[in-house]
């Protein structure tokens, strides 16, 4: 005589490997997702430390130009761009090894 019983149907049809089966497929495809969207995270805050440290460090450059050549817009304005790009640039090559 054959078992109806709840539990014995579903070993007899695999449900509950299928569930399993696909359980795991959904935990695979939650950290794939997760795991892309961190790195993303982190590299929109990269650039976004890069061109903010920047744009303050050359804030701070022009005022300190601007107190030493007050009449000379062009001096201020170089040590303005100048001292932007360098710090972007070594921002850039501090940070990079921390992003990767």
């Amino acid at each position: 005589m054959t078992d109806l019983r709840p539990a014995s149907i579903e070993g007899l049809l695999g449900i509950v490997d299928l569930y399993e089966a696909v359980m795991d497929r959904l935990d695979a495809v939650s950290f794939a997702l997760t795991t892309r969207y961190q790195k993303r995270m982190t590299l929109l805050q990269f650039w976004l430390t890069i061109v903010f440290g920047a744009t303050e460090i050359g804030f701070i450059a022009s005022g300190i130009a601007a107190w030493y050549y007050r009449t000379e817009f062009w001096a201020v304005l170089a040590w303005t761009l100048g001292s932007s790009l360098a710090a972007g640039l070594m921002l850039v090559l501090l940070l990079r090894g921390k992003v990767e």
